[in-house]
């Protein structure tokens, strides 16, 4: 089969499903995520879409989610195979994080987000008296 046989064969498809590389619709995605569990702390790191908008970071109702949008380009017409939409994850805090704790920061493309163990979550060894 040679090359242009196998494009128009792809396109046909995408005729027939109706999708189209040309405008793609923005759709919500899983953001992978790193999660290290440190002494006193969670540290979350997340590669970030390049071109994409500031991160959002929303903690209420004992969750925390994190919300990063590229938007599609408007004025430009083409075939779009970088993706493009919305990337969320959202994580429950346990009673042992403190919800007033969390700090984002950005370094090198990738999202850091940090949330403190209340004091009185760290583990301690226990003596026992006889």
């Amino acid at each position: 089969m040679r090359d242009q046989d196998l494009f128009r064969s792809l396109f046909d498809l995408e005729d027939i499903f109706n999708l189209s590389t040309s405008h793609p619709e923005p759709r919500s995605r899983s953001l992978p995520c790193d999660v290290l569990l440190e002494m006193d702390q969670v540290s979350i790191k997340a590669d970030l879409p390049p071109g994409c908008d500031k991160p959002v970071v929303k903690v209420e109702n004992g969750s925390m989610k994190i919300e990063v949008t590229r938007p599609i380009p408007k004025e430009v017409k083409g075939t779009f195979e970088r993706p493009y939409g919305k990337w969320t994850r959202t994580w429950e805090l346990h009673d042992t994080h403190d919800p007033d704790s969390v700090e984002a920061d950005i370094k090198d493309g990738v999202l850091t987000v940090t949330v403190k163990s209340l004091k009185s979550s760290k583990s301690r060894t226990v003596e026992i008296k006889v």
